[in-house]
């Protein structure tokens, strides 16, 4: 569950942290090819690690249940939307000054 939450959480980063103060959506939060490729695969390589016998074993890894996956789905918007907080509440306060 730990490993899998840290992957989840940064999902919701990669996708945040693209730029410094604009906001994702400005340029486009599915624009990024490389990043959808990577997080694709990020998700497939924690499914895999849970659920494959012998990987999981080898991983000291069990498989999670419905209840695990819908907490672990909550980390990336939380996350996105930390990230996002905190670039508007930058340019808010950089364009006051």
């Amino acid at each position: 569950m730990t490993q899998t939450g840290i992957v989840m959480g940064q999902v919701g980063a990669g996708f945040a942290m693209r730029t410094e103060r604009r906001s994702v959506f400005s340029i486009g939060l599915l624009s990024n090819r490389f990043l959808l490729a990577g997080v694709a695969f990020e998700l497939v390589l924690a499914a895999a690690l849970v659920y494959v016998p012998g990987l999981n074993g080898a991983f000291h890894q069990r498989p999670l249940g419905p209840w695990h996956w819908l907490f672990l789905a909550a980390w990336p918007p939380l996350i996105f939307g930390a990230e996002e907080a905190r670039k508007a509440l930058v340019r808010r306060t950089r364009s006051d000054s």
